[in-house]
């Protein structure tokens, strides 16, 4: 997350063995760690935008983005295209 926040042309990309415990583990875990960085950084969780549908989590100042994804497919992990970066 905080290097996302220092260096506006990256993206990031959080991949699990298997696609379906994405949810509840890594995008969890990220979505935990914006909250509790917002106590260092208030204002800093309302900067990011958190879907399920995608799975995506966009940092909006930049748009920025992190795709999370499954090993079990590697076709979705070659297709993410970032619109920059």
């Amino acid at each position: 997350i905080w290097l996302m926040v220092n260096h506006p042309t990256m993206h990031a990309v959080a991949l699990r063995q298997v696609a379906d415990t994405l949810r509840d583990s890594v995008y969890a875990q990220l979505d935990w760690a914006i909250n509790e960085l917002d106590a260092y950084y208030p204002g800093l969780s309302d900067k990011f935008k958190r879907t399920t549908s995608p799975l995506e989590i966009t940092y909006k100042p930049t748009g920025q983005k992190i795709y999370f994804r499954g090993a079990d497919d590697p076709g979705k992990i070659k297709s993410i295209k970032p619109k920059f970066g």
